[in-house]
């Protein structure tokens, strides 16, 4: 277990990283994603900065770092661990010739599809919690101007009638998964769980096992 803890460890730090720096982009995916209709990336900058300021590009910073950094650290630590399971399975069997590529990557898909697999569904409920904490609004009312033409001529007047607006609200990680708990139970954190998996587990194994034999056709050259 202890020649896991490195990989654990790098690979957290590594997330934790890359999470600060491309948090802005992901916050204005996550909000396109859920709009039918979406201004471009450039008008959704703007718009972030302008209600909330500069600040406002990392709403969902927090919850984000708790889902990228256990699952970066979970996915290095299962590579590492089927990794060696496969070392032991080839000194069981007392093989001492290279693998082809074509083995290597076998293994490396399987590596990376059982890692994804795992890392993504001990992360899913932290995936629901960063997602609607970086969704939050709060519709609030605004007057409507209304002009009004006459003899005297016109002249405008605020009516009771209101123009809903989205304000984006700040409720902590916290909050957001006690209202989970109570409109949806326990299940409720594990909503999109198949799809996000499905989406995931091929991800991490395309990229582990390209890695891993770009690697290995470099090294043998």
């Amino acid at each position: 277990l202890d020649s896991q803890w490195p990989p654990a460890v790098a690979g957290a730090a590594a997330r934790s990283i890359a999470s600060l720096s491309t948090a802005p982009l992901e916050l204005v995916r996550t909000i396109q994603a859920s709009r039918p209709q979406s201004n471009g990336m450039l008008s959704e900058f703007q718009m972030i900065v302008k209600q909330e300021g500069v600040v406002g590009l990392y709403r969902g910073l927090a919850p984000s770092l708790m889902r990228d950094v256990p699952f970066s650290s979970i996915y290095w630590m299962s590579i590492e661990y089927c990794r060696n399971k496969w070392l032991d399975h080839d000194s069981n069997r007392h093989r001492v010739d290279r693998l082809s590529a074509v083995e290597h990557a076998g293994r490396a898909l399987f590596n990376g599809t059982v890692s994804g697999l795992i890392a993504a569904a001990c992360t899913t409920p932290l995936d629901v919690i960063k997602t609607n904490q970086q969704l939050q609004v709060e519709v609030v009312a605004s007057p409507t101007t209304v002009l009004l033409s006459s003899a005297e001529g016109t002249r405008s007047m605020h009516t009771a009638a209101a123009t809903p607006t989205a304000k984006p609200t700040n409720f902590s990680s916290l909050d957001i998964a006690k209202r989970i708990l109570a409109e949806e139970g326990i299940q409720g954190f594990w909503r999109g769980n198949v799809a996000r998996m499905t989406k995931v587990a091929p991800a991490c194994a395309c990229m582990i096992a390209s890695y891993e034999v770009g690697q290995k056709l470099y090294l043998t050259e």
